[in-house]
């Protein structure tokens, strides 16, 4: 038996011999949960740097295990209504949550590898099979503490999930199910594959649990295939265990027939989702479609509809529902101001009779990219005027009024805060500065690129230390205009709500999810004067935070 190294074990509070173990962990203080975790993890890293029997480090771990889970689940009740971007302190717990489920898993895989792990007078079945369901247990909360970060695994997580698979299927306790009536290791290894199949980044965080939990009871009719009719092979979603890449379609002919492969085949899973989300007395609406996009998605028919371009272009986002009332509310004010002063309309030239609307006539190009791609020009050619858009009933201005701006003004105008790094007909993919926040799934950005006015939704977010936060949003329209809701018994209007034009001219309206009621008819103020829009449909862009609705006049 090797000796443990000296200079390693003198660093650890404890000898390698179980009651002194057990002796420590009693005493160390409990009531500080995060220094508990962060001397669990310490802890834990040092003793992979350590040779000793697969037994005690087995014994260790275990004893380990139970405070880590349970420590992790208090501190998760306290960030589990919170939405990302999280606190600084709700980070830490999730950090050191994660890294302790991490280096547990590390060190279970140390144990499995050990020429001990083989022997049944050492490790019965049942012990093999509780060793190797906590190890993917912990990786499986690695995935879905990365999940709700929106991150992405680091470098050799994929590899320890297929090493410990194939522990597994080695020590013949894949579908061994513990007396205490736990799942087995491949159901929890199932799960963990579809829910790196489900495209977490298109979810908020309350989505996220909601698919992980749901998941916990429905892998069962998740199948792992050697292989499949060779028309499907790139079709199917399938994992390498040689490599550490997630589960993905396989592009490359030549290893789908290798013996390492394994095809997911999810056609029961989806068939059982769907009668699921068919529960009306069981499941909440919002569950119900929540499921559907699930659904959706694990049926890797998902096509980007719209070729992207790239871009390195500057922009301004304005994050939120409130930031864009907040800019709508600026503008009219500006524009009433404007409106009393006669002498200034007067001395303008204009291309658009008075008293028409200015707005862009967004028809006449084949996307937003042409639009502001046409503006742009515009304003760089010498040869013509150029022109600032400012909103539906303002005008166009020529060149030379612009010379009244002061140099501060004009740079304050041209503020940005985002980089735009790709684009399609009906969305973008934005990268947010510093400057700008953060943002989350469902909330609204309004952009400014070369005088466009864009009001968009947040469709995917994903977050790296290095990169900083990247968003892809889809566009909901154009022009906003600021709409104030009637409220009839209160008799007045409140600011809830903006109205849009998309490419065809068709208007619609969002507004925040809260403050609409279902309501057949919409009552609003929109430039002084009461209209009232007929609500034909919610459409599909909805979420929990605003609602898109198509309207007609009525």
């Amino acid at each position: 038996m090797s000796v443990p190294d000296s200079t390693i074990t003198q660093s650890l509070p404890f000898s390698i011999d179980e009651k002194s173990f057990s002796i420590w962990l009693a005493k160390i203080e409990k009531e500080n949960q995060l220094e508990l975790l962060q001397i669990l993890a310490e802890t834990l890293t040092q003793l992979k740097e350590i040779t000793m029997p697969a037994d005690i480090r087995s014994a260790f771990l275990e004893k380990m295990l139970v405070i880590v889970f349970q420590v992790s689940a208090q501190l998760k009740k306290t960030y589990l209504k919170s939405y990302f971007p999280f606190s600084e302190a709700n980070k830490l717990k999730i950090k050191l949550s994660m890294s302790c489920a991490f280096e547990l898993a590390e060190n279970y895989a140390l144990v499995c590898k050990d020429p001990g792990f083989k022997l049944k007078a050492i490790f019965s079945q049942e012990q093999k099979a509780v060793i190797l369901l906590h190890s993917i247990q912990a990786m499986a909360n690695v995935l879905l503490h990365k999940a709700i970060e929106y991150k992405k695994p680091a470098k050799g997580f994929w590899s320890l999930c297929y090493l410990l698979y194939l522990f597994a299927k080695q020590n013949e306790v894949l579908e061994l199910v513990t007396q205490q009536g736990q799942a087995s290791f491949i159901q929890i290894f199932k799960q963990l594959l579809i829910f790196e199949l489900s495209n977490t980044q298109q979810f908020n965080t309350e989505e996220i649990y909601t698919i992980f939990n749901l998941l916990n009871g429905l892998t069962e009719q998740v199948k792992l295939l050697p292989s499949v009719p060779e028309k499907m092979m790139q079709k199917v979603p399938c994992i390498n265990l040689r490599l550490d890449i997630p589960p993905a379609l396989n592009k490359e002919a030549e290893d789908t027939k290798s013996a390492y492969v394994l095809y997911i085949q999810s056609l029961n899973l989806m068939k059982q989702l769907f009668d699921l989300s068919a529960n009306k007395k069981n499941v909440p609406y919002k569950d119900k479609v929540l499921i559907l996009r699930f659904i959706k998605t694990l049926s890797m028919s998902l096509h980007r509809k719209n070729e992207r371009e790239l871009a390195d272009n500057e922009l301004l986002a304005e994050l939120g529902f409130d930031k864009l009332v907040e800019f709508l509310l600026h503008k009219e004010s500006l524009l009433k101001a404007k409106g009393t002063v006669s002498v200034d309309i007067n001395s303008l030239s204009i291309d658009t009779p008075l008293g028409k609307s200015a707005r862009l006539d967004t028809s006449e190009f084949r996307s937003e990219l042409d639009a502001s791609l046409s503006l742009l020009r515009s304003a760089e050619d010498e040869d013509n005027n150029g022109i600032e858009y400012v909103d539906n009933s303002e005008i166009w201005s020529k060149k030379e009024d612009e010379k009244t701006v002061e140099p501060e003004e004009e740079a304050d105008n041209k503020d940005s805060n985002a980089i735009l790094v790709d684009r399609s007909k009906l969305g973008f993919c934005i990268k947010l500065q510093e400057k700008a926040g953060v943002t989350k799934v469902g909330e609204l950005i309004h952009l400014s690129i070369s005088f466009i006015s864009i009001v968009t939704v947040v469709r995917r977010i994903i977050a790296d230390d290095h990169k900083g936060v990247v968003v892809g949003v889809e566009v909901l329209g154009y022009d906003p205009e600021i709409l104030h809701i009637m409220d009839i018994d209160n008799k007045g209007a409140k600011p809830s709500a903006c109205v849009l034009v998309n490419l065809e001219g068709e208007e619609s309206i969002i507004i925040k999810a809260n403050e609409f009621y279902n309501e057949e008819q919409l009552y609003v103020d929109r430039n002084e004067k009461i209209l009232c829009y007929k609500i034909e449909k919610i459409r599909d862009s909805s979420t929990s935070i605003i609602k898109h609705l198509k309207v007609s006049l009525s």
